[in-house]
């Protein structure tokens, strides 16, 4: 019964950034429980982000209350604080370490390990960019091929840097920049039309499987929007 009613930690999703900024504003001193009154600085999502992730990785427990490891991780540096990162890193990610050899890896194959955890949409792009980020940081070899999802918004948000109607939050910011690293940085150009780029970047991540119903939805679309944008030589003479 006990296990029925455990609480399911959701792998770590909040922004790396933030995580190691946090790390490092406890070693002048550790509180006796990590709880939202010392995160006023951050705001709702981000305070429930990094709280989740510290419970997922063992540094805290559900009450809050600091645990050996994180009591050990803030007092190291260099070197000696990385072999700590990939030690929690391992213990916490069994789900991949044991059945993905990731150095080898697709990005399906550790998105859809991290689906099988019941993370999905955009803590599916957050989790698996905190995983990237730590694990460079933790000396894990993970193939060039893993990279978050892609992230999907309107012409109008990726224009005004909005995720949507709100303000975009310190720690969102960061997000997307580690999102844009973790992917390589790809993107388009700043003078492709907004009809254009609002279908690109529908397109999963390379080396991400697209089925043929989707595939040919996507031509459809892309040729619609192509002639709209570029009309030939032989529209421009239909509408003489």
């Amino acid at each position: 019964m006990a296990e029925q009613n455990s609480k399911i930690a959701t792998p770590a999703y909040v922004s790396y950034k933030a995580f190691v900024r946090f790390i490092n504003g406890l070693r002048d001193h550790l509180p006796s429980r990590i709880d939202r009154s010392i995160l006023a600085g951050m705001s709702g999502s981000g305070q429930s982000a990094l709280i989740g992730s510290l419970e997922f990785l063992g540094l805290i427990d559900q009450g809050g209350q600091p645990q050996p490891a994180l009591e050990e991780l803030i007092t190291l540096n260099g070197p000696q604080y990385n072999a700590k990162l990939k030690e929690l890193l391992t213990a916490s990610y069994g789900f991949l370490f044991d059945g993905i050899e990731l150095k080898r890896a697709t990005a399906s194959q550790v998105h859809e390990a991290f689906r099988k955890k019941n993370v999905q949409g955009s803590t599916l792009i957050k989790a698996v960019a905190f995983f990237l980020a730590a694990a460079k940081d933790a000396g894990i070899e993970v193939s060039k091929h893993v990279k978050p999802p892609g992230v999907v918004r309107s012409p109008t948000q990726r224009r005004t840097g909005q995720r949507g109607a709100g303000r975009l939050d310190e720690e969102d910011g960061e997000e997307e920049e580690e999102e844009e690293q973790s992917r390589g940085g790809a993107g388009l150009p700043s003078d492709v039309h907004p009809a254009l780029a609002g279908i690109l970047m529908q397109l999963p991540p390379s080396g991400e499987t697209l089925s043929k119903r989707d595939r040919d939805r996507f031509m459809k679309a892309f040729e619609a929007v192509l002639t709209l944008v570029y009309p030939t030589d032989d529209d421009d003479d239909g509408l003489a």
